[in-house]
């Protein structure tokens, strides 16, 4: 998982974004899948980065962050990627981290970290 420079906007993942992309595949997808999973992903961040139109399905609104504006999950079922566009950094997105996720409800330990991942980036 790289950070990606596009056409319109810069895709960069935070401290542990990576490694949290790496456990949650080895934990929940099958190995002769992992390739496949990293080109879907790379190729859904290079759609955003490069200023493409993103569906409500592949890019919906998640959770509140502490300026009351709203973090987003960049989705592939069934992985999520949560991030917000940066307010403090000119055309950047910001991936907090990524979760396996085959359920409905946010998680509150979810928005903690995007939260906190958010307020070392923005403060």
């Amino acid at each position: 998982m790289e950070d990606y420079q596009g056409k319109a906007y810069n895709v960069v993942h935070c401290e542990g974004a990576k490694e949290s992309f790496l456990e949650e595949l080895k934990k929940h997808v099958p190995k002769n899948k992992h390739k496949n999973y990293i080109a879907r992903m790379r190729r859904l961040r290079e759609r955003l980065a490069d200023g493409q139109r993103m569906s409500n399905e592949n890019f919906p609104k998640e959770g509140q962050l502490p300026d009351k504006s709203h973090f987003r999950a960049l989705k592939k079922i069934p992985l999520r990627a949560y991030i917000w566009l940066s307010k403090k950094s000119p055309r950047t997105f910001y991936i907090s981290h990524y979760v396996y996720k085959n359920y409905d409800n946010l998680k509150e330990r979810d928005i903690t970290r995007v939260c906190g991942n958010w307020k070392d980036k923005e403060e």
